[in-house]
């Protein structure tokens, strides 16, 4: 009986040790600490950059005027995808390279062909189809976000899986970028306003972003795992000792 007891009281004060140590206060980083008060950020990213067509990207790319003429070319409901060799494939047009132009650019030369040999008067959209970017890691909800216009600053992204958790480290986001030499890595603190000048306040298209749990989730989870293997081995003990006589 006094054993039993014994172990009981023995298992109840380690456990509630462990529960004290796994509650410590996590302190929250906010967004955005080193900016002042009624400060002006003097050096703003500007949005000046456009992204750039690639191979395997895909174009949708309406024609629009008064001609009846003209639904022959609106034909692409999928889009138009850059193959190989650079190129997009037009009914009665054929190839046309586009790789390496901006969305404007790939207008102004679709203009040149369609007006005015074919059209007197022409519109022309054009917009990335495929273009979207991942956001992982402690956000409310990770998953992937279609860049529905050229510009989508990380904040947005961010924003749009529902916020950082508050776990999350707000000082280390990693963003992952394709560029000619490769995957680029770059850490951004979100508490820090330089994050304004920084060029990867704008993502680009396939970017990853990364947000990783704070140190003090990383303890809680350790302490966690070593709490569920104490109460594992005390509840051995306690079955042992409840059958000693």
């Amino acid at each position: 009986m006094y054993k039993y007891l014994s172990v009981n009281f023995v298992a109840s004060v380690v456990l509630l040790g462990f529960l004290g140590f796994s509650c410590t206060p996590q302190k929250e980083a906010h967004y955005f600490q080193t900016v002042p008060y009624n400060s002006e950020i003097q050096t703003l990213i500007t949005k000046d950059f456009e992204h750039k067509v690639k191979v395997d990207d895909i174009l949708l790319i309406g024609f629009f005027t008064n001609s009846v003429e003209v639904a022959k070319y609106n034909t692409s409901l999928e889009g138009y995808l850059v193959d190989k060799n650079g190129n997009i494939q037009i009914y009665n047009i054929g190839d046309v390279k586009v790789v390496g132009l901006t969305l404007d650019q790939v207008k102004q030369k679709l203009m040149k062909i369609f007006v005015p040999d074919i059209f007197k008067q022409l519109t022309i959209s054009a917009r990335f189809k495929n273009h979207r970017v991942v956001v992982l890691g402690e956000v409310g909800s990770a998953g992937v976000i279609p860049m529905e216009t050229e510009h989508l600053s990380l904040l947005e992204a961010i924003s749009m899986r529902g916020d950082l958790r508050p776990e999350a480290r707000k000082d280390n986001v990693l963003v992952i970028r394709n560029t000619d030499r490769g995957k680029m890595f770059y850490r951004v603190n979100l508490t820090d306003g330089s994050i304004f000048n920084s060029d990867y306040y704008y993502l680009q298209a396939d970017d990853i972003v990364y947000v990783e749990s704070s140190e003090q989730k990383k303890k809680s989870a350790t302490t966690e795992k070593i709490i569920s293997y104490t109460l594992s081995g005390l509840s051995f003990l306690l079955l042992v000792f409840s059958r000693v006589k």
